[in-house]
């Protein structure tokens, strides 16, 4: 393909119904505090449960959806110590459960853990995985499993009691690698050369044999920035956990370009990819105001090197489409408010990659009783990027979206995503005519009584179908997005809330009136 050679496809829909796509909703359940999908089998999927501050194992069978037991799971400390529940994982036919205390007179902190069969009985006992010294306070990331599953990687940051580190106080990190026994293997604090105001971690990852990669941000204090640079960066540290702890840092440079938006994803070979949209710097070495283009990047897994590097600038017939012909026609890009929400490998080695127009607003109105906020959520219109396996863009794909929710978190906007069989399979919610077919374009907001799930499927030459599933006497049930998930190529668990019960809680849980969906493509 020539250089700028870029195909914007400008979609007719077709709504089609003779794709079969099975989809199997199970019975009305209830949920005093419920927890998504945890863990699936070829023939069963498990959630965890709270009800009366006692856990649950649930177990649904795929056959019928219906519940095939609910087992209290049993905890044995063997102490009278304030255990806090820190993290739930399921793997390898087994969920453990992870807890911080505080000991040794609230000088130290521990963490331990407990493992559960899929009957809901303990397998050994409350084991104490290490103890930390000193710090009054740790900031507990989310865990990672290795793509084999044989290791688990826990990040904590360590701070003072008020939770910030002191004044000069170079940023640290304690990593720790279980492996799939939940054996420790190794535990060591690390300090990076960044002063904690400069430094933020963005993503990390463990792979097979340890090696634990990470993705930073990097701002610099104003005083040391001259002309014509960045005011930030991006950085990969690898850190060769289970050996030397060596620590390695590589900037990922776009030569007068920001990086605005980043997903690391790993290949078949556990090298990293780095795709994500970037801002042109201005004359005065700040960056413009929205995304001009999408970049690439390929390190490799042993060395941590950037081994192929290219960028793409968003055509202006795209930018006009998404946005506005005076933006285009003044450079300005796409909206910054456009995130990299999904990235997938092809047979042939190359990638599709989805952006979403995703954002929310605070509205604030402040009368004489007081002031009250509003959250607005958005997830609006589309762009699918087709790349070709040399880093090409081969077409961009733009699907008009509109979703629009309140006060609610967005649980029900946005879309999950597969795919298989040569094709980008998307999983979304969208209002239906009194018809049930969908009106003008994608649109949610309003009334949930109108909304139907509907799959969009687009092939690798940008014709794309869409088909509503189920009918509109079960629109009662609103699918829940947020908390359904491909737990496969081609299967995909859905969560679903009725109308009018429940609400959307901090943490993660709710409660109401939900049903399981197995969706089979």
């Amino acid at each position: 393909m020539k250089k700028n050679a870029f195909i914007l496809i400008i979609l007719t829909y077709t709504i089609c119904f003779s794709q079969q796509i099975d989809l199997r909703w199970g019975p009305e359940i209830k949920y005093k505090d419920f927890y998504p999908v945890s863990y699936t089998t070829k023939e069963a999927f498990y959630c965890l449960a709270i009800e009366k501050e006692i856990p649950y194992l649930k177990k649904y069978r795929f056959s019928d959806m219906n519940q095939e037991y609910s087992k209290i799971l049993e905890f044995n400390p063997g102490t009278e110590k304030k255990f806090e529940p820190k993290d739930f994982l399921c793997f390898k036919n087994q969920s453990v459960f992870f807890y911080d205390a505080k000991i040794n007179g609230n000088k130290d902190q521990a963490n331990y853990s407990q493992k559960f069969d899929f009957e809901g009985k303990p397998k050994g006992g409350f084991i104490k995985i290490k103890e930390i010294k000193n710090y009054k306070k740790m900031d507990l990331m989310q865990k990672i499993i290795s793509a084999d599953s044989s290791k688990i990687l826990m990040i904590e940051s360590p701070s003072d009691k008020s939770g910030l580190l002191s004044k000069g106080e170079s940023e640290s990190y304690i990593i720790t690698i279980l492996n799939d026994n939940i054996d420790l293997l190794k535990s060591f604090e690390i300090k990076l050369p960044y002063k904690d105001k400069d430094f933020s971690l963005e993503d990390y990852y463990i792979l097979n044999d340890g090696t634990v990669t990470l993705l930073a941000r990097v701002d610099f204090k104003r005083k040391d920035v001259k002309k014509d640079e960045e005011n930030y960066i991006y950085q990969i540290i690898t850190i060769n956990a289970l050996q030397n702890q060596e620590l390695k840092q590589y900037d990922l440079n776009l030569d007068r370009k920001y990086i605005a938006n980043i997903q690391l994803k790993l290949d078949k070979k556990e090298n990293i990819i780095c795709l994500g949209t970037y801002s042109d710097m201005k004359d005065n070495g700040k960056p413009k105001e929205g995304i001009n283009g999408i970049f690439f990047l390929t390190i490799d897994k042993t060395t941590g090197t950037i081994t192929s590097k290219s960028t793409k600038e968003f055509p202006n017939n795209v930018v006009e489409k998404l946005t506005s012909a005076r933006r285009a026609r003044n450079d300005k890009g796409l909206n910054s408010e456009f995130k990299l929400k999904y990235i997938t490998e092809k047979p042939d080695g190359g990638l599709i990659a989805v952006l979403e127009e995703n954002y929310y607003k605070i509205v604030t109105i402040c009368r004489q009783n007081g002031c009250t906020q509003t959250y607005h959520y958005y997830a609006n219109d589309f762009l699918i990027i087709n790349i070709s396996k040399t880093n090409e863009i081969q077409s961009f794909i733009h699907i008009e979206k509109e979703q629009h929710s309140i006060n609610d978190g967005g649980r029900a906007n946005s879309f999950i995503g597969t795919f298989y069989n040569n094709k980008l399979y998307m999983l979304m919610n969208t209002q239906t005519n009194k018809y049930g077919k969908i009106e003008d374009k994608l649109k949610m907001k309003g009334s949930y009584k109108s909304v139907l799930p509907v799959m969009v499927t687009v092939d690798l030459k940008g014709n794309v179908e869409m088909n509503i599933l189920g009918s509109r006497e079960k629109t009662s049930f609103l699918t829940l997005i947020q908390y359904s998930s491909f737990r496969s190529d081609n299967k995909a668990i859905l969560v679903a809330q009725k109308a009018g019960s429940g609400c959307f809680c901090s943490g993660g849980a709710f409660f109401g009136n939900y049903r399981h969906g197995m969706l089979t493509l």
